[in-house]
């Protein structure tokens, strides 16, 4: 392959407070550290503070594990388990590792046990820096040998462990990739041979795939509804027998044998690299040095991604695909990265946001663009470079419709203190700290199981800065945002979204606690919890997967060793929720007033802020929806147009794109873009539809061709009584009767493009202030793991770089 080819895959998530977290324990020697009353609302939230206070207090529960290694990594198995374990190591001068530990706890983090003798029986345990779980069956859960390939399997949540050596010995027990759906069933890739390999038993045995297999990022399992077969795997081959380096993408099921191996669209020839990400299969391509990107969706052909830009591209990065839609990043050659979105086939791209914030000094990719879970995710938050200020100054905005109409975050009005916050719109709004920042261990916060619920660090200001960083909340899904607490915070979520947790952050050196806050409002007010009498380093907080119990695990540093602290807080809670303790919540867009995002009303049951029940574990939230009259905010700029006034404004013919050639296959009917088409997954009918979808017009010009050609090969039948006359006036009839109907088809054609033309000058179009950006400026100024790249070394070799969201030593896979 030519020059440097790179595809990654962007995908969202919460960073710091998961269902599982590494860390790194930093050195010893910097552990030692450091007529009318007027009552404010506040107010009365602290005196319900209080009273709440005086019902119960958490219980909580430290476990020493007498552990000095540097690293650990701290992992729930699964819903429902109580399940937890904890695996420390440390590193060589050479980076090899050294002396693994594993506990084992069966209560949640009350008590652990060292299970090391269960995994081997004697010697010194070397273990991958990885807890594996089964995404089928959390009670299946395997560790790798750091040195030899040997997988430690339990099939009962680490009660026992068997180990099995792989065969061939040359597999790589690190790049082992679960079926989706299928616990027993496990591919892996021989990096020494570059095969890959497929296990139907756990990995007890294995079976070639295919030869010439590269990169532990060129295979990937089928993913059902799309691939109708379980057993589907796709992976890139590149057959030395070509002169030069050609990848090929196939497809694979079960026998796995020659007859059901085939070339997956073979008219797409030889590619850099692919990814799969649910309905889409993406594949990067060079042709003449020129990188482009190539589309397949629900499985179908390739088709070349058309993006409205006429710099050339460096990379693509993949965003997370939660719509029927696709958002691709694309670095360009001037460096700038900008976020485009696509139709729903993932073909044709328009421009969603310029210039958004992209941190590549660690040689990876580090971006500034999160995915709101808490917003089913319809709603994107990111940070842009302020265009146009010769400064790397930047900014955060919002949009509530998967990237097709951006805003600025509203400021709070008060501070946590109650005084007014000097920061009006435009000049001042509310910015946040995102990956690239040193706040990115809590990042933009947002849970599914918390409807509404955002928490992220940021300032009040102009532009963002690190001068006055404090933790901000927004209840109704980046609509309105309220400071909740000074200083900085690792933050988890509870009781769906009924409980938040605020441990201190550790960012910037050691910001040593013996105290956590809680709140069951939603940050209105906060209580404090001291759960040790000496100074500990907490490194993270984990809840069990999906965040709907009451119960924490603190991963923390006390004198030279680890610590668990588990946290119940149910005692805080006045009693089990009631009907009328909930309400129903309705997610708005701020600058529309029909109550609609996407085209749809949703109605969520959620508890009220001011009732301290408790949801519990079973708690099922009612959804309902309905849907609405389409609106201008439903839809954006077609492929080939863009706003008149940069992102605000009606959409015009981008005079630097060129658009296919219309009725060039003797089509009768053509559609005509009006310059807009529905944002992807937007379900809305009706309303001011007609106005903006393509419309259905006749090919004149072929129509008018057709019919001269049809005419010249009319047959006449004449009768063998007829005369000469009669003969002659029906060639007259017939030669008249087509030229009167080309007159018409003409008439026609001219009368339809004549409405379309007074239609589109009489129309006005009224551009609301919710535009891709604010309509006071002309123009946009402006982390499932992480980024994997793939950068190309030689004929058929690629390199694997992780990128670490967490900590410099998570592994990752895709």
């Amino acid at each position: 392959m030519a020059g440097r080819f790179q595809l990654l895959l962007l995908l969202i998530v919460g960073v710091v407070l998961t269902q599982a977290a590494i860390f790194k324990r930093e050195p010893s020697k910097t552990q030692k550290v450091r007529t009318e009353v007027h009552v404010p609302v506040q107010d009365i939230y602290n005196e319900l503070g209080r009273l709440r206070r005086s019902a119960g207090a958490p219980s909580h529960h430290k476990m020493p594990l007498n552990d000095s290694n540097i690293y650990g990594i701290i992992q729930y198995s699964g819903n429902d388990s109580g399940v937890i374990f904890v695996l420390t190591y440390s590193r060589s001068t050479t980076n090899s590792i050294v002396n693994s530990k594993v506990y084992r706890s069966g209560d949640s983090g009350v008590t652990f046990t060292n299970i090391n003798s269960r995994i081997v029986s004697s010697g010194t345990l070397l273990l991958d820096p990885s807890i594996t779980v089964s995404p089928e069956n959390y009670k299946t859960v395997i560790f790798a040998d750091a040195v030899s390939p040997v997988l430690y399997i339990s099939t009962n949540e680490g009660k026992s462990f068997t180990s099995q050596t792989m065969f061939p010995n040359t597999l790589n027990p690190r790049s082992l990739l679960y079926h989706p759906t299928v616990e027993s069933w496990l591919l892996a890739h021989d990096s020494t041979n570059n095969a890959l390999y497929v296990s139907r038993n756990l990995g007890h045995t294995f079976t070639k795939i295919s030869d010439y297999v590269y990169s532990v990022f060129d295979y990937q399992w089928g993913t059902q509804p799309y691939d109708k077969d379980s057993s589907m795997i796709y992976y890139n081959t590149d057959d030395p027998k070509h002169s030069s380096s050609e990848v090929h993408l196939y497809t694979q099921i079960y026998p796995y044998d020659d007859t059901t191996k085939a070339e997956f669209d073979s008219d797409l020839g030889h590619h850099d690299a692919f990814l799969m990400v649910d309905r889409y299969i993406f594949v990067q391509k060079t042709v003449n040095s020129k990188i482009t990107l190539w589309v397949s969706a629900d499985r179908k052909p390739f088709k070349q991604a058309k993006i409205p830009s006429t710099e050339g591209h460096q990379a693509y990065l993949v965003d997370s695909i939660k719509s029927v839609q696709a958002l691709v990043i694309v670095q360009h050659d001037s460096g700038q990265f900008n976020l485009y979105m696509s139709e729903e086939m993932g073909v044709l791209y328009t421009l969603a946001l310029p210039d958004i914030v992209v941190d590549t000094s660690g040689g990876n990719y580090i971006i500034d663009l999160e995915l709101i879970e808490s917003m089913n995710y319809t709603t994107y938050i990111a940070n842009q470079k302020v265009p146009g200020s010769g400064t790397s100054d930047v900014r955060t905005l919002i949009s509530f419709d998967v990237g097709g109409n951006w805003d600025t975050l509203r400021p709070p009005e008060t501070d946590v203190n109650g005084d007014i916050v000097e920061c009006v719109q435009p000049l001042c709004s509310l910015h946040l700290h995102m990956s690239t920042s040193e706040y990115w261990r809590t990042g933009v916060y947002s849970q599914a199981s918390a409807p509404g619920i955002i928490i992220a660090h940021g300032a009040a200001a102009a532009t963002l800065n690190d001068q006055d960083t404090n933790l901000y909340i927004s209840r109704d899904g980046g609509v309105t945002w309220y400071q909740t607490l000074s200083g900085t915070w690792g933050v988890s979520v509870l009781d769906h979204g009924g409980l938040i947790i605020a441990a201190r952050d550790y960012h910037n050196g050691v910001v040593e606690s013996r105290t956590l806050r809680y709140t069951c409002d939603e940050g209105m007010t906060w209580s404090n919890l001291t759960f040790t009498d000496e100074n500990t380093l907490v490194y993270g907080v984990i809840t069990e997967p999906g965040e709907t119990t009451t119960v924490v695990s603190l991963y923390a540093v006390e004198g030279s060793g680890w610590v668990v602290i588990h946290v119940d807080f149910k005692n805080i809670f006045d009693g089990k929720c009631e009907s009328d303790d909930y309400y129903d919540w309705t997610p708005y867009d701020e600058n529309s007033d029909t109550g609609c995002l996407l085209g749809a009303s949703i109605t969520i049951n959620r508890r009220k802020a001011s009732r301290c029940c408790l949801n519990g574990r079973k708690y099922v939230r009612e959804v309902s929806y309905s849907l609405c009259e389409c609106t201008e905010d439903d839809f954006e700029c077609d492929y080939g147009y863009m706003h008149a006034n940069g992102y605000s404004g009606p959409c015009v013919r981008d005079g630097n794109i060129t658009l296919d050639t219309l009725c060039n296959n003797g089509e009768l009917t053509f559609l005509q873009s009006q310059g807009y088409h529905k944002i992807g997954g937007d379900l809305c009918s009706g309303g001011v539809e007609e106005s903006y979808v393509a419309v259905q017009l006749p090919c004149c010009y072929e129509s008018n061709n057709s019919d001269s050609a049809s005419s010249s090969h009319t047959k006449s039948t004449i009768s063998p009584t007829s005369d000469s006359a009669s003969s002659t006036s029906q060639s007259v009839a017939i030669v008249l009767g087509v030229v009167l109907l080309i007159a018409l088809l003409v008439i026609a054609c001219f009368s339809i493009i004549m409405i379309i033309i007074i239609f589109k000058l009489i129309k006005t179009k009224n551009s609301t202030i919710y535009g891709r950006v604010p309509t006071e400026e002309r123009f946009a100024y402006h982390r499932e793991d992480s980024p994997i790249q793939l950068t190309d070394t030689g004929p058929g070799v690629q390199n694997v770089n992780f990128v670490d969201d967490d900590d410099d030593e998570k592994p990752l896979t895709l």
